[in-house]
């Protein structure tokens, strides 16, 4: 995900961005998985099987990343990423070598 598509929304409607941490699960779940194809949420979610009632909606999304979260998280512990700075590194450094 595009760190504008949370910013800029933010800025024009808060007149500020948001100091909060976040993570994007995407480049994380795809550094832990990396025999595994998938690329956006739809396909995360359906790899492990989470089903979303509402995708593009709040609520109902926020759910299921939650979901893909705890999904992730094994495999993130055997990384020995246990906390949000690790994983946030994780996703970071997956994110920098796709580019290379």
């Amino acid at each position: 995900i595009d760190r504008t598509l949370i910013t800029r929304p933010c800025r024009a409607t808060l007149g500020e961005v948001l100091a909060n941490p976040w993570l994007d699960l995407e480049p994380l779940a795809a550094v832990l998985n990396p025999d595994v194809k998938a690329r956006a949420l739809d396909e995360w979610l359906a790899h492990f099987g989470i089903t979303c009632a509402v995708r593009h909606q709040a609520a109902a999304d926020t759910l299921a990343t939650a979901e893909l979260l705890l999904r992730l998280w094994p495999a993130a512990r055997r990384s020995r990423c246990a906390s949000l700075r690790g994983l946030s590194e994780l996703a970071h450094n997956a994110r920098w070598l796709a580019r290379q």
